[in-house]
């Protein structure tokens, strides 16, 4: 009947989940030299206290030690029995808020029903029990999570070791445990998706690259320059054509393109300049450009001394510079640097009608590869000058050397050449003042014949028009040039009528034909 009564005690405390199966054995009275069960594993000594430090691995860390001989077991009702049911999970060292119960001495003699109390020790950390190796979290609840989340061999491995390191003593509850390794998991998660985007980003830049190098080379072949940009360039180049001290015309684009560089946010170039093949595009233009003012101008030149639409010098020049001069021509008082240049280049007219209407044969932008017709047309003299009034169809014969070029701006640039050589490249020498007061005074006397007594103060028009290094820059020229006629008065001469109200002057002391 004791047997049972313990057998039922030990039952009633133990968790049932992991109950330690006792046998018993033939009672004997003899207690100091047999025990009163048998448990199913050997202990140290027959007479000692086990220890439950050599359990088996597969108790919990939870459990209680089993009592050893000669220790009396404690009534289920005892306070001590209490205490230790509801500290079950969670051991006296884990739970500091329960207070410890006193230890128990064991009795050297008495068993069941005795007053004696065990001695109670907490329960061993598990990962400190060779061999022990069980979490709060099993590996399959682990390797479900890795394969949820989508996690790599490395990052799996991770989640292990923060299980094992969560499960530490005193370890952490199975919600908390799960809580931290969801957060982690979905943390690698999203630096997985993180890479697979960079990945992806990276590859597909090979693509984008390879397309935007095609784009760019489409672009760079049809590109145009803007409305706003082909008139800033055209205002330029008039501008450049229009000074008053330039003695080359046919090259000015070349000129400009030094330029470029410097002008290119006044001209709006900021998108061009820098890149060769829109650089092309803008030089190739820009020789177009010249070659049409060029010839615009020509035909100015020649309407301001032939018929109906001639005018004075100072009209002229005065309508010219609104036409090409940045800022125009300032106020009615004109520069008198620009009246002695415009008198030259209309002397230069008169002195060759032959030339007038002849296209240019080189290409103004230096590209055998861009034909414009634009770049060597020239506008019809019957219809912008005096209808079917034409220049005379023969002139006096001229004092100087026969110029090579063929078109009127090359022989300008050949004629300033051989005089600046024969002159000086100053244009306030004296020969230079020599001839641009001889040229002036024609030009008042057989244009502006109410000005007659207009006084011009030639040696300052001379000084106006000292030009630049580069602005002298023209076709190189051995052959001596011309050196003209002395400033003495001109001479009377007879007219001779010419077809639409001109005349024929013969001067033999300038050596020249003046057409009026």
């Amino acid at each position: 009947m004791a047997r049972q009564n313990t057998d039922s005690n030990l039952s009633a405390y133990t968790n049932d989940d992991s109950r330690i199966p006792f046998t018993p054995l033939h009672h004997n009275h003899d207690r100091t030299s047999t025990r009163g069960y048998s448990l199913p594993f050997p202990s140290n000594t027959p007479d000692s206290t086990l220890d439950s430090r050599s359990a088996l691995p597969s108790l919990r860390s939870h459990f209680l030690h089993s009592p050893a001989p000669h220790q009396s077991v404690p009534h289920p009702s005892s306070p001590e029995i209490q205490d230790i049911r509801q500290s079950t999970f969670y051991p006296p060292t884990m739970n500091p808020s329960r207070s410890q119960s006193p230890p128990i001495t064991p009795s050297p003699r008495g068993f069941i029903g005795t007053t004696s109390s065990v001695e109670i020790h907490a329960p061993t950390p598990a990962s400190n029990v060779p061999g022990f190796n069980q979490t709060v979290l099993s590996a399959a609840m682990v390797d479900k999570a890795a394969m949820q989340f989508k996690l790599d061999k490395t990052q799996r491995q991770t989640c292990h070791t923060f299980v094992q390191i969560c499960s530490q003593d005193p370890p952490l509850t199975r919600a908390d445990t799960s809580a931290r390794l969801f957060m982690l998991a979905h943390s690698m998660q999203m630096v997985n998706e993180a890479k697979a985007r960079d990945e992806e980003r990276s590859r597909g830049t090979e693509d984008y690259k390879g397309m935007l190098d095609d784009m760019k080379a489409r672009i760079s072949t049809s590109f145009a320059l803007s409305t706003e940009q082909l008139s800033e360039v055209r205002n330029y180049l008039q501008d450049l054509l229009f000074e008053k001290t330039r003695t080359s015309f046919c090259k000015v684009h070349n000129e400009a393109k030094i330029n470029w560089k410097k002008e290119k946010i006044s001209l709006k170039l900021a998108n061009v300049v820098g890149n060769p093949a829109r650089e092309k595009t803008l030089n190739t233009k820009a020789g177009r450009m010249s070659s049409s003012i060029r010839n615009q101008m020509q035909n100015e030149i020649y309407a301001s001394i032939a018929g109906p639409t001639r005018k004075s010098l100072k009209d002229f020049t005065y309508d010219t510079a609104i036409k090409y001069k940045r800022g125009g021509p300032g106020s009615k008082e004109l520069d008198s640097g620009l009246l002695a240049h415009k008198a030259i280049l209309r002397r230069f007219a008169r002195e060759h009608p032959e030339l007038h209407g002849k296209k240019e044969k080189e290409n103004a932008s230096n590209d055998p590869e861009e034909d414009d017709p634009d770049s060597t047309g020239l506008w019809n003299w019957e219809d912008h000058t005096h209808g079917s009034e034409g220049p005379p169809a023969k002139k006096r014969k001229a004092g100087e050397g026969e110029l090579k070029a063929k078109n009127f701006w090359g022989a300008v640039d050949e004629w300033f050449a051989l005089q600046l050589k024969a002159r000086g490249s100053d244009f306030g020498t004296e020969l230079w003042k020599e001839y641009i007061k001889e040229t002036i005074t024609l030009d008042m006397k057989y244009y502006s014949p109410v000005d007659e007594n207009t006084e011009l103060d030639y040696a300052e028009a001379s000084i106006s028009l000292i030009s630049s290094s580069s602005s002298t820059t023209g076709i190189p020229i051995t052959s001596p040039g011309f050196v003209g006629a002395s400033s003495s008065s001109i001479a009377a001469v007879p007219t001779l009528d010419m077809p639409g109200g001109s005349a024929l002057v013969d001067d033999s002391r300038v050596g020249s034909a003046f057409l009026i």
